[in-house]
């Protein structure tokens, strides 16, 4: 999936691709980028990381502040983009960008720096609670170390200041960006799905009519040999009405994020998938033009054909987007999405099994009562929980409406409203406690699921140290072997130094073997050592020294030397 989506995207687009990884610190960038370059780097893809780590100026030039519990405490401001060489973070990103396919930039404040920030074409940020980075950063050894203090004072306002810069900025552009709460472990293949999401998917909620041409051409690759469109036009009757335009409406935020979810899926799904494009008309939509727009790319017709299908589909059934129609009377209607199965009245008219937990979330329907504004951004990992809450309150106040229109159809012809009152009375307080009780169970099931991940984390720290140390005494010792054996082995080293020495002390101390050896350095079986004479190879024990007139007399080692013009004359 991977080569596939990034192999060839150099090739066909001129131009690397980057990569970027941001948040606050301890929230597990420098491990996931280089797990990710190693992923690219198994598939072929030349990789690279860029780590802002390495371009921290040298602590003589970091700026100081003092401690505001206690003046006599000074801190290097490291958590600001002064404290970084950042120029020549920019060279390395720039030169990087030129040897690699891919290049990926990790670092808490690389959203700060304009030019660096310029050049990432995909980001992933990593958000995470204060006490869970306090406790992780007490764990880590910094040089200069942390002094008591810098972190509550000095880093979190500084990443909360970052983050919220760069949730403003992201939100007015269209860099494809994505949150993941770093408060428990993240795989790296969801890192790898997203960023092939973030980079190969295209989703969008338009007010402008959909460019069939720009969006197919988008889909195309040259690795694919299929691309499956499908295209939803606005037809112009509906039950013998005439219609004259729909309108549609969305929930972008919601939208966005169940869209993204949908492109996840179809992926896992349908594994071949390169290259998709999501497209849906927001607005008043004219008969005939088109509403919605999707796309498949991948190199087999009939994956391609079956993951448009589920998309359109998936589509209808999950995403947040209402369509009214606008009659040729001046009578309009906003359709009930029969895909959507919401909210079921019992006997009584009382809405009931509003939600079961442990089936797909579906989304409430869209009546004329409502007025549609825009939700403030709330952080991906807090929406399924808010979407929630929305369709018991919701339902709640259904609920309630259908009891009083009840009552005062009841009300004339003499009708008892007394159990029907106390009916709705008991199915408030039902609704009422199902919510608190879904937020207990939420607020257990999140703590019991953290202490599991940080005993499961504390207990693999503790194997890793071990191993780490098992290993380092081990080398320890094959180490201090070595430096020992070269340390005695040493006190037989001839050098030009003391060369003269080793002659004379050879000389005067000789050594006595019990067998005798050739030039070679083999051993001379039954052969017994020779007196010297001058001019003839002489044995001695354990060595052999060969003594010509003029010469210096000289060990002959193992190694035979080239003989010389004597040497061949006199047959030696």
């Amino acid at each position: 999936m991977l080569k596939q989506a990034f192999g060839k995207l150099k090739s066909t687009t001129g131009k690397s691709i980057v990569l970027g990884i941001s948040g606050s610190t301890c929230a597990g960038k420098t491990t996931l980028a280089d797990g990710l370059r190693q992923k690219f780097i198994d598939v072929g893809i030349s990789a690279d990381v860029i780590h802002q780590d390495v371009f921290y100026k040298e602590k003589e030039e970091v700026s100081t502040l003092t401690c505001k519990d206690n003046s006599s405490i000074l801190f290097y401001h490291y958590d600001q983009i002064n404290s970084l060489k950042y120029d020549e973070m920019l060279k390395a990103v720039l030169e990087a960008k030129e040897l690699n396919d891919v290049v990926i930039i990790e670092g808490n404040m690389i959203t700060n720096i304009e030019s660096i920030f310029k050049e990432i074409d995909a980001i992933i940020l990593l958000t995470i609670d204060e006490e869970i980075c306090e406790e992780r950063r007490r764990k880590r050894v910094y040089d200069p170390p942390d002094e008591k203090g810098y972190f509550t004072q000095v880093v979190w306002p500084a990443w909360e200041e970052t983050l919220n810069k760069v949730k403003i900025e992201l939100k007015t552009s269209n860099k494809p960006k994505a949150f993941k709460s770093a408060n428990t472990f993240i795989s790296l293949d969801e890192i790898v799905i997203e960023f092939i999401h973030l980079i190969c998917d295209k989703l969008e909620l338009i007010n402008s009519p959909i460019d069939v041409n720009i969006s197919t051409k988008w889909v195309n690759s040259p690795n694919c040999g299929a691309t499956s469109i499908f295209i939803g036009t606005t037809r112009d009757t509906f039950e013998e009405k005439i219609v004259k335009q729909l309108e549609y409406e969305a929930y972008n935020d919601m939208a966005y994020l169940e869209m993204s979810k949908l492109c996840k899926e179809v992926r896992r799904n349908y594994s071949t998938i390169e290259r998709i494009c999501i497209c849906h008309r927001l607005g008043q939509v004219p008969v005939g033009e088109i509403s919605v727009f999707i796309a498949t790319s991948s190199p087999q017709r009939k994956e391609a054909i079956k993951a448009t299908e589920w998309l359109i589909n998936s589509l209808k059934e999950r995403v947040p987007i209402w369509k009214k129609e606008m009659y040729n009377d001046g009578s309009s209607s906003w359709k009930e999405n029969k895909e959507q199965p919401f909210l079921k009245p019992n006997q009584n008219g009382i809405v009931s099994n509003i939600l079961n937990l442990d089936d797909q979330m579906q989304i409430p329907t869209k009546l004329e009562l409502y007025e549609v504004k825009q939700a403030e951004w709330t952080p991906p990992e807090d929406v399924a929980d808010l979407f929630w809450r929305r369709i018991i309150y919701n339902s709640a106040i259904l609920s309630m409406r259908r009891i009083f229109r009840e009552e005062y159809e009841a009300f004339p012809v003499g009708f008892n409203t007394i159990k029907i009152k106390k009916e709705a009375a008991e199915e408030l307080d039902r609704l009422i406690a199902e919510n608190e009780q879904r937020n207990k169970d939420l607020a257990d099931a999140r703590i019991k699921r953290e202490k599991e991940i940080m005993e499961k984390l504390e207990e693999e720290t503790l194997l890793e140290i071990e191993r780490r140390l098992d290993r380092e005494t081990e080398q320890a010792d094959i180490k201090t072997k070595k430096v020992l054996s070269v340390i005695e082995a040493s006190k037989n080293f001839v050098t030009k130094e003391n060369l003269d020495e080793k002659i004379i002390n050879a000389l005067e101390n000789p050594v006595n073997f019990d067998y005798a050896i050739d030039l070679n350095g083999q051993k001379l079986e039954n052969v017994q050592p020779q007196k010297y004479f001058e001019g003839i190879k002489t044995f001695q024990r354990g060595r052999a020294f060969d003594h010509q007139p003029g010469y210096t007399l000289r060990k002959l080692d193992s190694i035979v030397r080239p003989k010389r013009k004597e040497d061949v004359k006199n047959n030696r």
